[in-house]
């Protein structure tokens, strides 16, 4: 193998590593966006009854969805 080979396939996968890591990273900021609407219509409708703002962790969020989408 030259090294002009060589080096193509690790830029592929530094690509490949960028792009997954940010489709990772915008399903999980919709997916967040989502649950957070559902906490607060639960919270305007009575369902849930709190006295403090309730908001999902966006770090727990990333990782669970990471954690899914590798297997």
């Amino acid at each position: 193998m030259n090294s002009k080979t060589s080096h193509a396939k690790k830029t592929d996968l530094l690509r490949q590593e960028y792009h997954s890591k940010l489709y990772t990273l915008n399903l999980a900021t919709l997916l967040t966006e989502a649950a957070q609407e559902e906490v607060s219509q639960k919270i305007k409708s009575g369902e849930i009854k709190t006295k403090y703002k309730l908001k999902i962790n966006q770090s727990i969020a990333f990782g669970i969805v990471k954690d899914n989408l590798s297997r």
